[in-house]
């Protein structure tokens, strides 16, 4: 294994050519280049300073690249820090301790043997003073805290222009940007992983965006946790997963967007819980799962929509809790159980309903608790289990029909809903009641049973016996 240390360097934006063309003679076509990686010449001595315009000046070391196919070479000048660069088999592990550039450029260099650089190595700008990188078309991955902590770093670019066209950039690894002062950044196409808390907390982060035909495939959990600054995310059409906590509490996010044939599968736990600026999401047909607290606490939210054909099959516990503005919700009709919480203190929500042919067998417990502006609600034929406090304090509901199939209704499911006057009930037999079921409904409240069952309904229903009929 070699080491090479560098004295640091920075590409000069015009490369100059060394050799005019590369083919045999006039008539020939030009060849089509296959590069070698950068390799130092001369070393440079001198720092590297940047203008705003990204001019590099103090270039006074030189760098040769070659053809592999016709030997064509080009240089281009360099120039240098007061500690190097550690490079280790093409990865970059470390800088000096007295390292203090501020405008640096990794990648397409080498360390005499031909092979490029092709890896930025694990915490290797670790609270470094940098303000700005370039990384090279040659870099591949990123590593876990690569720049964490480079509190005044506030551009990254990748080669190939502002989207990075030339970049084979593939993974972008945990913690690889964290608690950095970036302001925006363009991910190159050829990402297909941005790693658990790859941007967590760059709390000047204002723009992400995707350069065209991405083949970004995960957003890890907590993957932008925290960037509060952030106003809107557009899901390029190969992602198939939002991870755990990946947006939670980006404050500032009003808008969440997915491309057209969009392959997300799953929204991870928390994924956008706390995004109080989050005005609407649509939810795309392929998503089986929506995790817990995935909306929670999204205050803005005013409509949540699913695709046709929508393969949902499962919303977590408090999914959509304190929604407070969400206006109404139309479940698919894969969707076997609301779980506890999901949609409670959504005090805006005046319609829910269920898809043709809907599965749902169980409402969770506070699954719709607090008031709301629901006047009633049909449930689907399917339903077995009505949770305890389910309905509580809608107050706005004036009457509810229950399914035939329904087993159990829970303690308090619908306690305190003063305006509810009618329950028409179709189970044959009267299902268990828990306490305190109709506890402050309507005054005028009649309970309507099958026809021929009072009876059993009174029996069984003995606290509410003179509301039966």
């Amino acid at each position: 294994m070699k080491k090479l240390f560098f004295t640091g360097f920075m590409i000069l934006l015009a490369v100059v050519v060394m050799m005019a063309g590369c083919g045999g003679g006039d008539d020939d076509p030009p060849c089509a280049h296959s590069w070698r990686g950068w390799t130092i010449i001369t070393p440079p001595t001198t720092n590297c300073t940047q203008n705003a315009t990204g001019a590099v000046h103090g270039n006074d070391g030189t760098a040769k690249r070659t053809c592999v196919l016709c030997g064509e070479s080009e240089t281009s000048a360099v120039c240098a820090g007061t500690m190097g660069l550690m490079i280790t088999d093409g990865v970059v592990t470390d800088i000096g301790a007295a390292y203090d550039f501020e405008h640096i450029c990794i990648g397409d260099f080498t360390q005499g043997s031909g092979a490029a650089i092709v890896s930025i190595g694990e915490r290797a700008f670790f609270e470094k003073n940098i303000k700005s990188e370039r990384i090279g078309r040659s870099v591949v991955s990123i590593g876990k805290r690569a720049f964490d902590e480079c509190d005044k770093l506030t551009t990254v670019t990748f080669a190939g222009g502002m989207n990075g066209e030339g970049s084979q950039l593939q993974e972008i690894g945990e913690g690889a940007f964290c608690f950095t002062a970036l302001k925006s950044i363009t991910i190159p196409a050829s990402v297909k992983t941005i790693g658990i808390g790859a941007f967590f907390k760059c709390e000047a982060l204002t723009t992400v965006n995707f350069a065209a035909g991405s083949k970004l495939e995960t957003i890890s959990g907590w993957a932008f946790e925290d960037c509060a600054a952030l106003t809107a995310i557009a899901i390029p059409a190969g992602v198939t997963e939002i991870g755990d906590y990946a947006f939670f509490e980006c404050s500032s996010l009003k808008t969440v967007s997915f491309a057209a044939g969009s392959k997300l599968a799953s929204i991870g736990e928390a994924a956008f819980n706390g995004c109080e600026a989050l005005t609407g999401i649509a939810i795309p047909a392929g998503v089986t799962s929506i995790g817990a607290y995935a909306f929670n606490d999204c205050r803005a939210l005013a409509t949540v929509s699913f695709a046709a054909g929508s393969k949902l099959t499962a919303i977590g516990l408090q999914a959509f809790m304190n929604c407070s503005v969400l206006t109404g919700i139309a479940i698919p009709a894969g969707v076997t159980v609301i779980e506890d919480k999901t949609f409670e203190n959504c005090g805006s929500l005046a319609t829910v309903s269920f898809a043709a042919g809907s599965k749902l067998t169980t409402i969770g417990v506070n699954a719709f608790h607090g008031p709301s502006q629901l006047t009633g609600i049909a449930l689907p034929a399917g339903l077995t289990t009505i949770g305890a406090s389910a309905f509580q304090v809608n107050r706005a509901i004036k009457s509810i029909t229950i399914p035939a199939g329904v087993t159990s209704i829970g303690a308090n499911a619908f306690f305190d809903c003063s305006g509810l006057e009618t329950v028409t009930m179709l189970p044959i037999a009267p299902p268990p009641l828990g306490s305190d079921v109709f506890h402050g409904a309507h005054s005028s409240l009649k309970i309507k049973v099958p026809s021929g069952r009072a009876g059993a309904y009174q029996a069984a229903w003995a606290d509410w016996e003179d509301k039966i009929e």
